[in-house]
């Protein structure tokens, strides 16, 4: 058999094989699908919410303890936003962030620990800012 021959019936059985194991891939299962391979433990992702006009004012996003993660303003009018450590208004005394109108826009991170429930008090609630927690 001359040399170029083999060459051909060489990738002639690569094409087949390639072939074979294409026909296999829709069948195919990598590992176990019930184990998460994500860098964060269910259940410890983090939420997030956007105030806008529309946000209701003094708004209990978590009850018990958790985490504020950060607050991201997003625009240059963000309304006043505060963040407390509270479950209503009758208790407003743990401030966890306080962000007035001329705030500068950018991500403020805190990874703060609150322990009764995180309540976000917006006014003039023209703009935009995220608030993430967990």
């Amino acid at each position: 058999m001359k040399k170029g021959s083999t060459i051909i019936v060489a990738l002639a059985s690569l094409t087949i094989a390639l072939s074979a194991l294409i026909m296999l891939l829709p069948n195919l299962e990598i590992g176990d699908s019930s184990i998460s391979l994500g860098s964060v433990v269910t259940g410890s992702e983090y939420n997030s919410t956007t105030t806008s006009a529309t946000f209701p004012d003094n708004n209990v996003l978590k009850l018990g303890s958790g985490s504020l993660g950060s607050v991201i303003i997003t625009g240059t009018s963000p309304g006043s936003v505060t963040v407390y450590d509270a479950t209503s208004t009758d208790d407003l005394s743990r401030v966890l962030a306080n962000f007035q109108t001329t705030a500068t826009p950018g991500t403020y991170t805190f990874d703060s620990v609150f322990s009764l429930g995180l309540l976000v008090a917006s006014t003039d609630g023209t703009g935009s800012t995220t608030i993430t927690w967990r």
